[in-house]
């Protein structure tokens, strides 16, 4: 219930009916309200052992086990717990039988709350990889709830930076499922987040729904994909490195435009981006095209995938460099 510590649920084994209350305002320490409930398991979820879990939005959350929340014999808490506080009543996704919650400090997995005192809880972040980037956009757009989705279709999950005045920049936080390593994606104002048939959507601050990650342009626009390594020595610890050359190894089934370049000293500073390549529309449209003369049967097959590897000026100097690529994604294929 909004602005209050009383959660309602529905009789056992029913999908109608007058529905009871759970009074949690002698379970919280700091008051508040509640914020989100969760169902939290210590395996994939599909066990015996399933929790259900409380949020307050002063950063505590109650767990309680049990079948029946009107019989005290089926119905006990287990514990109560502190975070940092949440971003919003959205701000949670569920990995598995865990809970994911976007926090001042992080992506905080509830089996780290219950395990770690909450001083150690960022160590236990998903997002530890970018802390500073995470606990600085939560101090700009505190104002605004967060929302975050799994998109496992994708094998990605996406957490909404929503810009709370004109001089915010648009962008949303993006992390690989299978492997942990998250991106930045920069020109999207996302204000809300949903799945649906396997295709997220998300709304605007001036009131638009776009479907994500559709085509090869950003509403009309080209844009701009850039990765920048980890600034290395190079095998010399302290040392002035001259690098001259660059290269990267691509493995693509398209044509593309890429400029590969390096930065020292650990100032990222990327060049002026590439032209996008054209994409191979050469092939024809069946009920339109002439069958002889000039017609082309098939375009460019994209399932054959070639290696290409150039070398390229980079004339750095410095005792550490960071490998870097910049590729435009400008046709609608």
């Amino acid at each position: 219930e909004k602005n209050t510590l009383r959660a309602w649920y529905m009789p056992v084994a029913s999908i109608s009916g007058t529905a009871l209350s759970i009074e949690l305002a002698g379970v919280f320490i700091r008051g508040g309200s509640l914020l989100f409930g969760a169902a939290w398991s210590q395996d994939s979820g599909d066990g015996t052992d399933d929790r259900c879990a409380f949020f307050t939005d002063q950063g505590e959350v109650a767990i309680f086990a049990g079948t029946d929340p009107s019989d005290a014999d089926l119905w006990a808490q287990i514990g109560r717990y502190d975070l940092s506080t949440p971003m919003g009543k959205l701000a949670m996704v569920q990995f598995g039988g865990d809970v994911v919650t976007c926090t001042v400090d992080g992506a905080i997995p509830l089996s780290a709350v219950v395990t770690k005192d909450p001083a150690q809880l960022s160590l236990a972040a998903v997002s530890r990889t970018i802390e500073p980037e995470w606990k600085r956009e939560a101090i700009r757009r505190d104002d605004v709830p967060w929302q975050a989705v799994k998109w496992a279709a994708k094998n990605m999950a996406i957490v909404s930076l929503p810009i709370t005045n004109t001089a915010t920049d648009t962008g949303c936080l993006v992390v690989n499922l299978e492997t942990g390593a998250w991106a930045k994606y920069t020109g999207w104002d996302v204000r809300s987040l949903c799945v649906f048939n396997d295709q997220v959507y998300f709304g605007t601050t001036t009131s638009q729904v776009f479907l994500a990650e559709a085509g090869g342009l950003d509403n009309g626009a080209a844009y701009e994909c850039r990765l920048a390594g980890l600034f290395e020595p190079l095998g010399q610890q302290g040392q002035t490195v001259a690098a001259k050359l660059v290269r990267a190894t691509f493995r693509a089934g398209t044509n593309f435009n890429a400029r590969v370049s390096l930065s020292s000293n650990y100032n990222t500073q990327f060049p002026t981006a590439p032209t996008g390549a054209e994409a191979d529309n050469t092939a024809s449209v069946w009920d339109t095209d002439t069958w002889d003369g000039t017609l082309i049967w098939d375009a460019a097959n994209t399932d054959m995938l070639t290696i290409t590897s150039q070398w390229r000026d980079a004339a750095r100097n410095g005792w550490t460099h960071s490998p870097q690529i910049q590729i435009v994604s400008g046709s609608t294929v």
